[in-house]
């Protein structure tokens, strides 16, 4: 046991290859602690404390952690979700019992599963709380860790854009999306990763891809990204977005990937023609 409490199902394995790493890398270690944590979804805050329990367990920490989330759910209907789905609010009032808690109430509760001492949440759908001047108010430094949990393809651009707008990325930036498996590649979240790096001349180097069966059977341990992160059997290829080889999973089987973004800023958009 890890002392961290439950285990999140998706964000366990890949803390755990982010933990290898760092334990092998004092370079990584020295970049966690200089540079910002984002959190793009935070449902109850469960998954972002076990991540920071296990940092905190070896020593480790990242200079500060924002945490990104409406706290009433999706924004807008797709084909998967419907607006107000995967809200804060409700899985929140459904456990507790508690009914009518205003979102200064769920956003308290939220802020208390974390336990870390510096975590800034801000709340509000993404086209209203990412404004120009947020990240200078708030002193916020490049990006460690990025957690893209915003499901949509119009929340992940959003933040996408308000993230490369300010020069948050970097070279070296690493991103998770856990979810990969809700849509199929071209949309979500894949689609704007796609969108994105083209617009900006992105290149990334996947780093961990995770089966649902090695997340069931989750362990301890971290895998070895060059026998998890490419499989050679998906038959895309993303060159022209700036990918060398296929790194978004086709068939369903996997449900998280860890990307490295290899390009350095200052980053603005490609002029084309």
């Amino acid at each position: 046991m890890s002392g961290c409490g439950v285990m999140e199902m998706l964000h366990g394995p890949s803390i755990d290859f982010l933990m290898g790493e760092l334990l092998e890398s004092p370079a990584q270690r020295h970049n966690l602690a200089a540079f910002d944590w984002y959190e793009f979804g935070l449902l109850e805050g469960v998954g972002t404390n076990y991540s920071m329990c296990m940092l905190q367990q070896d020593g480790m920490a990242p200079h500060h952690v924002f945490g990104f989330d409406s706290f009433q759910g999706l924004p807008a209907n797709d084909k998967k979700f419907k607006t107000g789905d995967w809200s804060s609010k409700q899985r929140i009032e459904k456990k507790s019992g508690k009914h009518d808690l205003n979102r200064d109430d769920v956003m308290r509760i939220v802020r208390d599963n974390i336990e870390f001492p510096k975590v800034t949440l801000i709340p509000g759908f993404y086209n209203e709380s990412l404004q120009p001047g947020l990240a200078s108010a708030h002193r916020m430094r490049p990006a460690f860790w990025v957690n893209m949990d915003a499901d949509l393809y119009v929340s992940t651009m959003t933040a996408y854009e308000w993230l490369f707008s300010n020069q948050l990325m970097r070279a070296g930036t690493l991103v998770y999306y856990d979810d990969v498996w809700y849509y199929p590649f071209g949309t979500g979240e894949s689609q704007a990763h796609e969108q994105i790096s083209r617009k900006y001349g992105l290149k990334w180097r996947p780093r961990l891809a995770m089966s649902r069966d090695q997340v069931n059977k989750h362990s301890r341990t971290w895998w070895d990204p060059a026998k998890y992160a490419v499989h050679e059997s998906h038959p895309y290829d993303f060159s022209k977005s700036g990918y060398s080889r296929s790194i978004w999973p086709r068939d369903g089987s996997e449900v998280g990937v860890v990307l490295e973004l290899l390009t350095p800023g200052p980053y603005a958009p490609v002029q084309s023609g």
